[in-house]
């Protein structure tokens, strides 16, 4: 009698666990719909422009919650020596202080080294650059991976 009270608790136990799961789904899907919609995804896939990486270096994205599209660059040549870089749409991590004609943000790529930790904050400062300007955001990924310290062209001018 014991063993089929227990049999039958397990299986109701069973039942609620799906339909907790199922309303679980529900809501998470119900909440991605939602992000989606907020972060205009389907404006986004229009308006970010088509970039050509340089054959030397590999690319990886990963979802971000925090920035539409975040990913890390690397060299084929040397695994260590990479550049992390997000996109927002909406000035959500920082801002650029270039506003369009109706006083919106301006959307802009944030381009940061990770291949030193130990470098001081002021040399692996990030650079910014508006959406469009992928030259200046592909010389940007550039300079940090060859290590060039950024804003070194203006301190050699100045000499």
């Amino acid at each position: 009698m014991r063993d089929d009270y227990d049999h039958k608790e397990f299986l109701r136990g069973i039942k609620i666990a799906q339909e907790i799961t199922t309303l679980g789904l529900r809501s998470l899907f119900t909440i991605s719909f939602a992000i989606e919609e907020k972060y205009e995804n389907h404006r986004w896939r229009r308006e970010l422009p088509f970039i050509s990486w340089p054959v030397e270096w590999e690319v990886k994205y990963y979802p971000s919650m925090s920035a539409l599209l975040r990913g890390v660059v690397r060299l084929k040549s040397d695994h260590s020596r990479r550049v992390s870089f997000y996109f927002d749409g909406y000035c959500n991590l920082g801002a650029m202080y270039d506003f369009s004609d109706d006083g919106s943000p301006m959307p802009y790529w944030e381009i940061f080294n990770v291949s030193d930790p130990l470098l001081p904050s002021e040399d692996a400062g990030p650079q910014r650059v508006l959406m469009h300007e992928i030259d200046a955001f592909l010389k940007g990924i550039d300079d940090m991976l060859n290590g060039k310290v950024l804003g070194d062209d203006e301190d050699k001018a100045c000499d």
